[in-house]
């Protein structure tokens, strides 16, 4: 990468860390509603089976479900946050060309895009690390297993990332049919077992829930605060890794190429 590319970049990152650092706060508790709700609920579902002694479901006991719940809720707001971030900003602040026109030179779709990526995502990951630091203090987890989930949720957030550059294309191409994106998102929050094992669901749904990045992601964090290590932590961080990786550059190349064909300049 040129030097003047990463500079306009970390350009684009610092705007980004700034006015995200900005209203912290809001943005935290605006990302987290719908999460802690579902955990609410969840929580008082799991003490209510599990006040029984006998009683498991796949990985989840009585010893266990409060770090199964506030792990899957973790995920699943870093996700959240992740995917509905670019679209807020470009829908609601025209933020694509407001951005590039604070810079001196011009910048690449793609810059723009590592730009946003790095700035706002770095607070989404950082949020996210300290709510896994506080669950590894209460709940005994090696320095090993956090450091590996901390890895595993900067991917998960990227594939996010991806998701959400798609979300706005919806939104600022086909208006109309952009509900189609959130409808999609329940699906995925729904068979990416964030609040539950996957023994929960129907057996014809497994193949497709085990193709899902937001799945491995979930399981294996929740397997390494669980159990302190997991048999599926090189394939599963090699196979975020590529997912990352295409959720960055295929959902760029839909972006650029959409914008243009519509016509669309801010």
């Amino acid at each position: 990468m040129k030097a003047s590319a990463r500079s306009r970049i970390l350009a684009i990152a610092s705007k980004e860390w700034r006015l995200n650092t900005r209203f912290f706060f809001e943005y935290l508790a605006n990302n987290l509603i719908s999460p802690v709700k579902t955990a609410i609920l969840m929580y008082f579902i799991y003490a209510g089976f599990l006040g029984r002694e006998s009683f498991s479901l796949g990985m989840v006991n009585k010893d266990n479900f409060h770090t199964f719940v506030f792990i899957g809720t973790t995920c699943h707001g870093i996700m959240l946050a992740s995917v509905y971030v670019f679209r807020t900003k470009m829908l609601m602040e025209k933020w694509w060309q407001t951005v590039t026109a604070t810079l001196i030179s011009p910048v690449t779709t793609i810059e723009m895009i590592f730009g946003f990526i790095l700035g706002s995502g770095t607070v989404h990951v950082a949020m996210g690390g300290v709510m896994f630091a506080v669950i590894a203090w209460f709940s005994h987890v090696s320095i090993s297993a956090f450091l590996a989930s901390f890895l595993t949720l900067c991917l998960l957030a990227t594939f996010a990332f991806g998701l959400g550059l798609l979300g706005a294309t919806m939104a600022l191409c086909w208006e109309g049919k952009s509900f189609l994106f959130d409808y999609g998102i329940q699906g995925l929050t729904f068979l990416s077992c964030f609040y539950y094992p996957i023994e929960t669901l129907p057996k014809v749904l497994h193949p497709v829930i085990q193709v899902l990045p937001t799945y491995h992601a979930a399981t294996l964090i929740q397997q390494l605060y669980l159990y302190g290590e997991s048999s599926q932590l090189p394939f599963t961080l090699a196979y975020l890794s590529t997912v990352a990786l295409a959720a960055l550059l295929i959902p760029g190349f839909v972006f650029e190429n959409s914008l243009k064909r519509y016509g669309i300049v801010g």
